[in-house]
């Protein structure tokens, strides 16, 4: 069995979609240019200053450090 939208319906989903995209993504385009100017930082915080479950619980750095580890290349 197909299904078709009724074209009212249709053109309202399609209305929700371009409101959504404005709302969602061009109204936020301010704070994604943000973000990316400070991602290299968030990059550097998530890999070695944020503490890891993985890793005892302690940062990066500070792991290494305790074991000893100077060259990680």
């Amino acid at each position: 069995m197909l299904f078709t939208l009724h074209p009212t319906i249709l053109k309202q989903k399609v209305e929700r979609c371009i409101r959504t995209f404005v709302e969602e993504y061009l109204r936020l385009q301010n704070v994604f240019d943000a973000v990316a100017d400070i991602f290299e930082d968030f990059v550097y915080w998530f890999n070695n200053r944020r503490y890891h479950l993985g890793i005892c619980g302690y940062p990066a750095d500070v792991y290494l450090r305790k074991q000893n580890v100077t060259d990680v290349t």
